[in-house]
């Protein structure tokens, strides 16, 4: 995500994101990038007004900002703060012609405890 030249306020610091300049990246190298991105990207319901805007999947990138001396107006009390944004997203199989979404499964985020029991 870029940052405008004449934008008020610049990026400094995101979870798991990199700032470069006015640009923040999110970057997943692992073998399952893409279903990491949407699982740890994935908005909870409770953040959106309705529950119609969360499928297939929308993701939530939540980037910290701080005020840009050099354009900011000098009125203008806000020094920056947490800027989100929302991008939806639909995964379609390669090759289909119905083009219906693809749905991944929920995976627990932990492995259940398992109690050992002595023989």
């Amino acid at each position: 995500m870029r940052w405008a030249l004449d934008s008020p306020y610049l990026p400094v610091s995101a979870k798991k994101g990199k700032v470069r300049d006015r640009t923040v990246s999110f970057e997943y190298l692992d073998s399952w990038s893409l279903l990491s991105l949407i699982y740890e990207q994935e908005v909870d319901q409770a953040d959106l007004d309705q529950a119609i805007y969360v499928e297939p999947y929308t993701l939530k990138f939540t980037v910290n900002t701080a005020r840009n001396e050099k354009i900011a107006l000098k009125e203008d009390p806000t020094l920056g703060g947490l800027t989100s944004a929302y991008i939806r997203v639909k995964l379609l199989s390669p090759g289909k012609d119905d083009k219906e979404a693809l749905m991944l499964p929920k995976f627990p985020n932990f492995a259940p405890i398992l109690e050992l029991v002595a023989k």
